[in-house]
């Protein structure tokens, strides 16, 4: 589910001239069907507005009719049941959310997923609560093994991040030290919060750093040539 500020017309039009275009209804709610243009294997999307601030996409049409009746009340057979609901509408000034199921069967054919082929289900949100900017996922796998591998796997990029950070950006080391990796049973939880302007301020000179430093290796290729 993707949550913001959403024209639910224009985008409506615009999906309408999509290929292999085609609506069906499902109680008081419109489903938008169509080709995914980027694969040449008939695959379809499918996709449908909850109101106008949030719209649920999924591969099939049966996804998007349980994501309907739990948004309404009326089921809880998503992966997650109740706890997903929970996540869902546990979150103050959310701007983002994004939930997804079957990701197994999307990663099954990828050689070099590792860990993530053991991810079934997961759901994210982004929003500011009290002046914080916060991130909060949460993830289900096949087993208990499957969450302790993704969250181990997690953790060594956050130490990694940390360590390649500390010298040069400690500010940035400390962020990435504040980030909440929790594996129980088959479920991680990812979780982090900052105070918005600092973490903003801090992205900004990170840019600009980026920047000058493109500008010195800029000057050293013209230099050398």
């Amino acid at each position: 589910m993707v949550q913001g500020d959403l024209d639910q017309y224009a985008l409506t039009a615009l999906v309408k001239t999509a290929q292999a275009y085609e609506s069906s209804r499902e109680g008081n709610y419109t489903i938008h069907s169509w080709e995914d243009e980027k694969k040449d294997d008939g695959t379809r999307l499918y996709g449908a507005f909850h109101n106008e601030g949030s719209v649920v996409l999924g591969l099939n049409g049966e996804i998007i009719t349980t994501a309907l009746d739990a948004l309404d009340g009326r089921s809880y057979d998503l992966e997650y049941k109740y706890d997903l609901m929970d996540f869902l509408w546990e979150h103050e000034g959310v701007f983002l959310t994004i939930a997804a199921q079957n990701v197994d069967d999307i990663t099954a054919n990828i050689d070099d997923a590792g860990p993530v082929k053991q991810l079934t289900s997961f759901a994210l949100a982004v929003g500011e609560d009290d002046a914080r900017l916060y991130l909060d996922i949460i993830a289900q796998t096949k087993n208990s093994e499957g969450a302790a591998n993704i969250a181990q796997m997690l953790q060594g990029f956050k130490a990694m991040a940390i360590l390649s950070t500390q010298q040069e950006m400690p500010k940035l080391a400390e962020m990435a030290g504040a980030i909440e990796i929790i594996a129980q049973d088959d479920v991680v939880r990812i979780q982090f919060d900052w105070d918005t302007e600092e973490l903003l301020t801090t992205v900004k000179e990170l840019g600009e750093k980026h920047h000058v430093d493109k500008e010195i290796e800029a000057a050293i290729d013209d230099a050398a040539k």
